[in-house]
C-alpha cells in the first residue's frame, strides 16, 4: 500500500518523518498519516516527494515499470548528449532497423505457412488412394505418391 511504500522510500533515504515533513513544508502528523494509510497526499505532493526521495510516481501507485538493463541506460544517457544531427542519424538508422525486422518477421511467417501447407500436402499424398479401371470393374488400384498418374490409362475422373 501506499504508505509502507512511502514508509520504505524514506528509510532507504535515511531520513525521519520529521524531516520529511519540513523537505515537503507539511506536518509531521500528516506524514504520519500518509505511512500509516489513514490519508493520502494529493498529486503535487506526491511529485515533491518523488523528488526528495528518489523515486518514481509509478513506485507509489504500485505501477511496474519494465526494468531497463545497464546497456538500455548507457544508450539513453548517449541519446541525450548528442546533437540534434546525431538523434536524427540515429532516428534514421532506428526506422531502417525496424523494417528489417519487420520484413524478416513477415518472411519468418510466410516460411512457416508454407512449411505448414507443405506438410497438409505430404499428409494428403500419403493416403492410398482407390480407384477402378475401366476395363475391369472388379480390379482395384492402389495408388500411392510414387505412382506417376499419367501412366495409368482408362481412369476416369469421376471413376476416381
Amino acid at each position: 500500500m501506499f504508505g509502507e511504500k512511502l514508509k520504505q522510500a524514506r528509510k532507504n533515504k535515511g531520513i525521519r518523518q520529521l524531516e520529511l515533513a519540513k523537505l515537503l513544508n507539511t506536518t509531521n502528523t500528516s506524514v504520519s498519516n500518509w505511512e500509516n494509510n489513514f490519508s493520502r497526499p494529493d498529486l503535487d505532493m506526491i511529485k515533491k516527494m518523488c523528488s526528495i526521495l528518489n523515486v518514481s510516481a509509478n513506485y507509489f501507485l504500485e505501477i511496474e515499470e519494465e526494468e531497463l538493463s545497464s546497456e538500455e541506460k548507457n544508450i539513453i544517457q548517449l541519446y541525450r548528449v548528442m546533437d540534434q544531427q546525431g538523434k536524427e542519424v540515429l532516428s534514421y538508422i532506428l526506422r531502417q532497423e525496424e523494417k528489417r525486422i519487420r520484413v524478416y518477421n513477415e518472411l519468418q511467417q510466410s516460411i512457416k505457412e508454407m512449411e505448414e501447407k507443405l506438410k497438409e500436402q505430404e499428409d494428403f499424398r500419403s493416403i492410398p488412394m482407390v480407384a477402378r479401371s475401366k476395363d475391369t470393374d472388379n480390379k482395384v488400384l492402389k495408388i500411392n505418391k510414387n505412382i506417376n498418374l499419367d501412366k495409368i490409362k482408362g481412369i476416369q475422373g469421376d471413376e476416381f
